[in-house]
């Protein structure tokens, strides 16, 4: 199934059910730029002897530390942004949804 496909198939109430996944299971950068360093390291370990393997840490990349200050404005910025989507969004999707139900019945 591509995408256009899956868009125009997806129900509101389906929509709904990942957009409550996502708030569950948020898959961030963060998590993301582990991910990848867990696959340099494993590749690299085989690659070579014991002793020279090395350890996760030495696989993330560097950004520029972020004071606590800085971390929970980020972090507060990303919630406010993501209530304000789900503000605009609850109205539309519950319209679409009871549209659907509408056209079951």
């Amino acid at each position: 199934m591509n995408v256009d496909q899956m868009l125009r198939e997806l129900t509101a109430k389906q929509f709904l059910e990942w957009e409550a996944f996502s708030m569950l299971e948020p898959l961030s950068e963060v998590r993301e730029d582990y991910r990848a360093a867990s696959i340099r390291e494993m590749v690299f370990n085989m690659a070579v002897d014991g002793k020279n393997r090395r350890p996760l840490k030495d696989f993330l990349l560097e950004w520029e530390p972020e004071s606590p200050e800085e971390t929970e404005e980020r972090q507060r910025k990303e919630r406010e942004k993501r209530v304000a989507m789900h503000r605009r969004l609850i109205p539309l999707l519950a319209m679409a949804f009871a549209e659907q139900n509408v056209k079951e019945i």
